[in-house]
C-alpha cells in the first residue's frame, strides 16, 4: 500500500510522521510526503522531527517531494492542506490515482468533502476530521502540545468494512483512529465548534478567554453556534440537542490565552480559511432560506482584512 500525505503541517506532519515512523522498515507500506519550501528541505535532509509528550523522534518517509510526479500511482491520498489550497493541489494529483485509489480529507470545514466528490466522481472519497493541537514549530519540526489526537473517518449510512485495513494501519502506528458510518455527524460537530470560535476570535482579535469573560462578546459567540447549528440541521445532519452547552463547556476548559489558527493567520497577514469557516455558513444559509445575521455582520469586517 502506498499512502501520500498532502500537506505536512500540524495535522499531516503529526499523523503522517507517526505512519512513517511505524512503517519505516516495512515491505508492505510506503509513506510519501508532499511538502514544500524550507520545511521540505529540512525533511529531505534530516527527516521530520515530532515532539510529543516530552519526547522527540525522527520520521523518515519513503519519499518527500514537492513534485507529484515523483510519487507515481498511490493507493491512498490523505489531504491535510489548508482549505484554500485544496482545489489547486487536488487538480494536480489526478495523475497519481488509479481506479482503486481512495481519497481521505482531514481538512477544517465541511466543504472539502463536497469539493473532492465533485472533482473525483469516479473515485472513493472518504470524509474525516481530526482533533489535535499541533503545529509546525520550525522547518522540519512538528510539535503536538496537547494530550488529544483523534482521527475519525468513514461514510454516512454505508458499510465501512472496506476501510478496516486503513484503520488498522493507523492504529498500529499509535494513532487514535476510529471508523464511523455516520461521519457527517462527527465532522459537523467539529465544524460548529471551530467555525464559531475561528470567526469570533478573528473578528475581535482577542483570546478565547477574553471573549468568554465579556458578556456581550460571549453572546455573539453563542449566537454564532446557534446559527451554524441551524444550517447543519437544515441540511439534515444529526446534531446533538445539547451541542451548545457541550461546546461552551469545552471552551471553558481551554487555557484563557487560547487563540484560533484563523486568528493567527489574520494577525500574520497570511491567507486565511475565512471562506470555508465563515462564508460557507452564510452561503449555505442563503441556499436553505435561513438567516445568519451574526455571521454576516462579522464576515463583512473579516473579508476586508483577508488575503486570497
Amino acid at each position: 500500500m502506498k499512502i501520500l500525505i498532502v500537506g505536512i503541517g500540524g495535522v499531516g506532519g503529526f499523523f503522517g510522521g507517526k505512519l512513517a515512523y511505524q512503517y519505516r522498515d516495512s515491505d508492505d507500506l510506503e509513506i510519501f510526503f508532499l511538502a514544500r519550501g524550507t520545511h521540505l528541505n529540512q525533511i529531505q535532509k534530516n527527516g521530520l522531527q515530532i515532539k510529543h509528550l516530552g519526547e522527540t523522534y525522527t520520521c523518515q518517509p519513503d519519499k518527500a517531494s514537492d513534485d507529484p510526479e515523483e510519487f507515481g500511482k498511490v493507493d491512498v491520498i490523505i489531504y491535510c492542506t489548508k482549505a484554500y489550497g485544496l482545489e489547486s493541489i487536488a487538480s494536480q494529483l489526478e495523475a497519481n490515482m488509479h481506479s482503486g485509489t481512495k481519497v481521505l480529507t482531514l481538512l477544517n470545514g465541511v466543504d472539502s468533502y463536497e469539493k473532492l466528490v465533485k472533482m473525483y466522481p469516479d473515485h472513493n472519497v472518504i470524509n474525516g476530521c481530526v482533533y489535535i493541537l499541533s503545529r509546525i514549530e520550525s522547518p522540519g519540526v512538528i510539535e503536538n502540545f496537547g494530550q488529544k489526537h483523534q482521527l475519525f473517518f468513514g461514510y454516512d449510512h454505508q458499510d465501512v468494512n472496506e476501510l478496516r485495513p486503513l484503520e488498522e494501519k493507523f492504529q498500529n502506528a499509535g494513532i487514535s483512529a476510529q471508523l464511523s458510518n455516520s461521519i457527517s455527524e462527527i465532522t459537523w460537530a467539529k465544524f460548529i465548534f471551530i467555525s464559531a470560535v475561528a470567526t469570533s476570535t478573528s473578528y475581535y482579535d482577542i483570546t478565547l478567554g477574553e471573549i468568554l469573560a465579556d458578556e456581550n462578546k460571549r453572546k455573539v459567540l453563542v449566537q454564532l453556534i446557534r446559527e451554524v447549528k441551524e444550517v447543519g440541521l437544515k441540511k439534515q445532519v444529526t446534531i446533538a440537542d445539547d451541542i451548545e452547552d457541550d461546546i461552551l463547556n469545552k471552551l471553558e476548559k481551554l487555557p484563557f490565552e487560547t487563540t484560533s489558527s484563523m486568528q493567527r493567520d489574520f494577525r500574520q497577514n497570511k491567507q486565511t480559511e475565512v471562506k470555508s469557516l465563515t462564508e460557507y455558513v452564510i452561503l449555505e444559509g442563503d441556499k436553505l432560506g435561513l438567516e445568519t445575521p451574526t455571521y454576516i455582520e462579522l464576515y463583512k469586517d473579516l473579508i476586508t482584512r483577508t488575503r486570497y
